[in-house]
C-alpha cells in the first residue's frame, strides 16, 4: 500500500516492480536500488542522483552517513546561512544553541546568501549531494551538503 508522509506519496518498490513485471534489485556495491527490465539495453532508475534525490530525515543522514555518501539527498531542518556558520540543524534547540554535531554544513557560494538568509531559524527543505568527509568550518559539523539544487522555506 502507498504511504503519504509530508504530502509525498511513497510506494513499495518491490511490489511496484513485480506489478509491472520489472525486477527490483539491491546493488550492495553501489548502495542503491536498481529497477530494470532485460532488453537490448538496461533501463535504470537510480535513487540518490541529482534528478532523483533520496528523501530522508536529517537524523538518519547524520546517524548513517556511509549509506548516503556521494548521493543526492532531500532533507528538512532548521536553516542557517551566516558567514562560517552555514548549516542545516535537526531542531530549533540545536539551531539556537549551535549544536553543530546535530547539523550538516551547507557548502554554498556567497551569492546564495542574499535570497536565502531570510529563512534563518525556519524549517527549510534542502536538496544536495552529501559528503560525509567534509565536516565544514573547523570540522564542527556531521558532514556537508554541496551542489545544492533546492533550498526552500516550509514556514510562512
Amino acid at each position: 500500500p502507498a504511504v503519504v508522509i509530508n504530502d509525498r506519496t511513497y510506494l513499495p518498490l518491490r511490489a511496484l516492480g513485480e506489478a509491472l513485471g520489472v525486477p527490483v534489485n539491491w546493488n550492495e556495491q553501489k548502495q542503491q536500488v536498481e529497477i530494470f527490465k532485460e532488453s537490448d539495453t538496461k533501463e535504470y532508475y537510480q535513487f540518490g542522483t541529482v534528478d532523483n534525490p533520496i528523501d530522508l530525515s536529517l537524523i538518519n543522514l547524520i546517524a548513517t552517513p556511509e549509506r548516503f555518501h556521494g548521493k543526492y539527498v532531500r532533507v528538512e531542518g532548521i536553516g542557517n546561512l551566516v558567514f562560517e556558520g552555514n548549516a542545516l540543524y535537526f531542531s530549533k534547540d540545536d539551531y539556537e544553541y549551535h549544536h553543530s554535531k546535530n547539523a550538516v554544513w551547507l557548502n554554498v557560494e556567497s551569492d546564495f546568501y542574499p535570497e536565502n538568509a531570510q529563512y534563518n531559524g525556519k524549517v527549510v527543505r534542502v536538496e544536495g549531494q552529501f559528503d560525509m568527509n567534509d565536516d565544514g568550518h573547523f570540522d564542527l559539523f556531521s558532514g556537508s551538503l554541496k551542489n545544492i539544487t533546492l533550498y526552500e522555506c516550509l514556514e510562512n
